[in-house]
């Protein structure tokens, strides 16, 4: 009689497990970076077209598992906007969990904690700075994240 009753509770017990996965389950597809430079080697050739050209660089770090970088990339980098406005900017990702002289890079800028979105002009010496769009006071929307880089650019031009 006992045997009877665990099936049918394991069953509740799985499909239960199932509906809270779905539920709390965020994961959404991986963001590839298109046309971006990629880790320690490709910030190294980033920063040198940066510097041969004067133009500005953006170095993204991120982490692997953190939920913060795949709302930036799937809802700020991946669209049509964002993919648009960073098509002619020199850009490196840097995921921090790759290796050694990733987290060495990530340590130079002295930062606390992805994701950071650093922009600056190399050849200018203007300072990196880290521009989110996610606020204390609530988050910016695409065109206003945008607007910021496009603002910090102007800027790092005008105090060069």
């Amino acid at each position: 009689m006992k045997s009877k009753k665990i099936i049918p509770a394991f069953f509740a017990l799985a499909l239960c497990s199932l509906i809270l996965k779905s539920l709390f389950d965020h994961s959404v597809p991986a963001y590839t970076f298109p046309h971006w430079e990629h880790g320690a080697p490709g910030y190294e050739l980033a920063l040198k077209k940066a510097e041969a050209k004067e133009s500005p660089l953006i170095v993204y770090f991120h982490a692997s598992s953190c939920s913060w970088c795949k709302k930036l990339e799937n809802n700020y980098l991946a669209t049509e906007k964002g993919e648009e406005f960073l098509r002619n900017i020199l850009k490196v990702e840097i995921n921090t969990d790759k290796g050694e002289a990733e987290r060495i890079l990530f340590n130079k800028y002295r930062l606390r904690g992805t994701p950071s979105f650093l922009v600056f002009i190399p050849k200018l010496k203007s300072p990196p700075v880290l521009i989110s769009p996610f606020l204390s006071a609530g988050n910016l929307t695409v065109d206003e994240f945008l607007h910021e880089i496009k603002n910090e650019i102007d800027l790092a031009y005008k105090r060069g």
